[in-house]
């Protein structure tokens, strides 16, 4: 996981399992909280793999706690199948993200996204 930070805005590269502890751990738990709550503008998940995007539903949900906007997540297609079936289990994360479908990397075997086109 990394993060882009720039004063007010922010963009996640991969959200794997822990990352929002992870900010916490980094940034201590009150910048963590600023930075997901209204600086995070962009998640992208490079790939299906768990260990890039299963710490997105821990984001999601403080997200949704704290009353804050959408966040825009660019992911393989797959992504929004999970999101969507996930909804169905916890409706807190209904509502807090627009979804972008990346370019799929057709000479790898996992659904990914290209960093270029």
């Amino acid at each position: 996981d990394d993060l882009k930070h720039d004063k007010n805005k922010s963009i996640l590269f991969d959200c794997g399992e822990g990352t929002y502890f992870q900010l916490c751990r980094r940034f201590g738990i009150k910048t963590a909280l600023q930075i997901v709550k209204q600086e995070l503008e962009l998640i992208w998940i490079s790939h299906m793999h768990a260990d890039h995007h299963l710490g997105l539903l821990k984001v999601l949900v403080t997200r949704k706690l704290s009353e804050a906007g959408k966040v825009c997540i660019v992911a393989p297609k797959a992504m929004l199948l999970f999101l969507q079936e996930y909804e169905a289990i916890d409706p807190r994360i209904r509502n807090t993200y627009d979804f972008a479908p990346c370019m799929k990397d057709s000479s790898s075997s996992t659904s990914g996204c290209l960093t270029q086109p």
